[in-house]
């Protein structure tokens, strides 16, 4: 039980993290926010789909092409 918490608050942190380097970089690849959080690619894709299912952040592109970004403000204009 403590250890899925522990598992939980990690997510949560590296989610977190992703979003401080999407904020500062207008946008990137899943590879380059995995070398700036110290993740595997793969388990850094996971939570960019996470965070692009939850609304947090946006998917362009598929496949290799694939970047992410955090959406407009509302008082934006794209």
């Amino acid at each position: 039980k403590n250890k899925r918490k522990k598992q939980l608050s990690k997510t949560a942190e590296n989610k977190e993290a992703i979003l401080a380097f999407l904020s500062a970089s207008e946008i990137s690849k899943s590879a380059e926010i995995a070398e700036y959080i110290r993740l595997s690619p793969a388990r850094t894709r996971v939570l960019l789909s996470e965070l692009a299912d939850e609304g947090k952040i946006l998917r362009e592109g598929s496949g290799r092409a694939c970047q992410y970004r955090l959406p407009p403000l509302s008082g934006d204009i794209l």
